[in-house]
């Protein structure tokens, strides 16, 4: 339900309120300098507003469904730190080469807010490419992420925690070793 107002189908604004039990939310391939991609499906309720100049997206109680495959590639990390957190710095390149890719300044600025619930629905993988050494993470577990984005400041955020019920590390090392390991229930992803 909602509302969408114009002036003469000109400075249109709106308010929708959806609520969905399965609602297809992501779908992005994987790209050279993307931070993320895949398959997204959830449901729970979504607020979507604003005007032609900004959109705004919130859920703040989404549950991730079947189909759901979200990758988070590594490899774009300039340095990874062993910690409690995964530390993403964007290497120069990229940042100038982003810096001169700015969007036009008519474009439409969004900006997305979202809690999910990750379900044992969802698969994860997290690809790490660290020099010499390196891998994929393929895992489904339960937790709960913040994830905020804004086209404008193209600034992504994730915070939270994912405990692991079950999945798999193939671990390469200097494209001379391929090592399979298999993750026992109650490891944590953090991020």
């Amino acid at each position: 339900n909602g509302y969408v107002n114009h002036h003469n189908f000109s400075d249109f604004n709106l308010q929708l309120n959806i609520s969905t039990p399965k609602i297809f939310v992501l779908n992005t391939k994987q790209q050279p300098d993307a931070p993320f991609y895949g398959d997204g499906f959830v449901s729970g309720n979504i607020t979507i507003e604003g005007d032609m100049n900004k959109l705004s997206f919130h859920g703040d109680d989404l549950s991730t469904q079947s189909g759901t495959v979200f990758c988070l590639p590594i490899s774009f990390a300039d340095k990874a730190y062993a910690s409690d957190v995964i530390t993403f710095v964007v290497p120069e390149d990229v940042k100038n080469l982003v810096e001169e890719e700015q969007a036009p300044e008519n474009s439409m600025e969004m900006d997305f807010d979202f809690i999910f619930n990750v379900t044992p629905a969802a698969d994860i993988k997290l690809d790490l490419d660290l020099s010499a050494f390196g891998g994929r993470i393929k895992t489904k577990g339960a937790g709960q992420l913040h994830f905020t984005y804004n086209t404008k400041k193209d600034k992504i955020n994730i915070l939270g925690d994912v405990e692991l019920q079950s999945g798999t590390f193939m671990m390469t090392f200097a494209q001379l070793l391929n090592k399979k390991f298999e993750l026992m229930p109650g490891g944590v992803v953090s991020f």
